[in-house]
């Protein structure tokens, strides 16, 4: 018997891509929670902003969700734990809300727009020490939940080529 033959890869392979998955939708629920307590601490036009930043990553959360076996209930759980914690830094002070940009608002620009990006660290680093390295002819970018980029770098998730951008 083998150890570790092809079905065993290949399984470690699957994990692997389920951690990577699992841990982007993650990253997107803190991002929908940032941008809920941006939206209920600012301006109306701020306001809308970050809600429709929120929309945006809520339907791509939900299908990565779906993906690895999130249901709708663990999915709001998970939103609504990140939005707990984001509250907590400011101590639910919305004049501090300026303080989380540096925290959570680049991060969570970089998900949004760099998606692929953020998939592949992910799979080089978190997700490659948990599951075995990276296969070094697995290209990270496989993983590209972006239908017809072709690596050109457009990032923007598929349900939102209809000319929707990143608010």
């Amino acid at each position: 018997m083998i150890i570790g033959g092809p079905t065993a890869l290949a399984q470690t392979d699957d994990q692997r891509v389920l951690c990577v998955l699992d841990r982007m939708q993650q990253e997107m629920s803190v991002c929908i929670a940032y941008q809920i307590v941006v939206a209920g601490c600012v301006d109306r036009q701020s306001s809308a902003t970050a809600r429709a930043r929120a929309d945006y990553l809520i339907a791509f959360a939900s299908t990565l969700g779906a993906t690895v076996g999130l249901t709708q209930e663990a999915l709001l759980a998970r939103i609504e734990h990140a939005g707990r914690q984001i509250k907590e830094t400011i101590s639910g002070d919305c004049g501090r809300v300026d303080s989380l940009h540096h925290s959570y608002g680049e991060r969570c620009q970089q998900v949004a727009q760099l998606g692929n990006d953020v998939l592949a660290e992910f799979h080089a680093n978190e997700c490659a020490r948990q599951f075995g390295g990276v296969d070094s002819n697995h290209d990270p970018l496989a993983l590209k939940l972006v239908a017809g980029d072709g690596g050109r770098g457009n990032r923007v998730p598929s349900r939102h080529r209809s000319g929707s951008r990143w608010p």
